[in-house]
């Protein structure tokens, strides 16, 4: 992030039509503060940083605020921000830390149960569209891929006796490979950021 940061304030310096602060200098800073403030957390289990464009995104957010460019700011990224360029060019495909989730927990009810499943299914086959928060969740088997059998494991350990699916499994946790990785799809968001344990034990799964 740091290097990205960086050739952020390069492109900026070079690029004599964007808009910048009193002192040009000082913009890239800006941005950097104010993202920083606008992830804040009081615990460390709150959240963890995005990956790819979701960053870059929260950056336009930034970019855009009001109280930063003295009201040329309107809160929507429909219509460009000051920096949108410079921002795309600076920060594509960097990557940091994953939110934290738990694998098989497709449908993020905090249980692993039937219903993961037919999750999977459904966003595989039921024209639920190819986003979600979090496919690492969905990536019961950890091959890298979202895909009939990661419904199958799922099914194969409640009802079959299987191993469970990869960890982190019935708690909170990160990925063990680095975002990035091909086996680590990311994760931007899970019930975990709200709760980070899991519900009584007992509940965990259902057979």
């Amino acid at each position: 992030m740091g290097r990205a940061f960086w050739r952020f304030h390069a492109l900026l310096m070079e690029d004599k039509k964007a808009p910048k602060l009193e002192n040009p200098d000082d913009t890239a800073l800006a941005l950097l503060i104010f993202w920083l403030g606008y992830n804040r957390a009081s615990r460390l289990e709150q959240r963890g940083f995005d990956n790819s464009h979701y960053l870059a995104e929260e950056l336009l957010l930034v970019d855009d605020l009001e109280t930063l460019f003295e009201g040329t700011g309107n809160n929507d990224l429909s219509d460009g921000t000051p920096h949108s360029a410079i921002i795309a060019e600076a920060f594509r495909e960097v990557t940091l830390f994953d939110a934290l989730f738990c694998r098989g927990d497709a449908n993020q009810d905090l249980h692993v149960d039937l219903s993961d499943a037919v999750h999977i299914l459904e966003f595989l086959f039921g024209g639920k569209g190819p986003f979600h928060d979090c496919p690492n969740g969905l990536d019961s088997d950890n091959n890298g891929a979202v895909e009939l059998t990661d419904a199958l494991r799922i099914l194969l350990h409640l009802f079959g006796g299987w191993a469970p699916p990869e960890e982190p499994f019935l708690e909170c946790g990160v990925d063990p490979e680095l975002p990035g990785h091909p086996g680590n799809l990311g994760c931007r968001d899970s019930a975990c950021q709200v709760r980070r344990d899991f519900p009584d034990p007992d509940l965990r799964h259902e057979h």
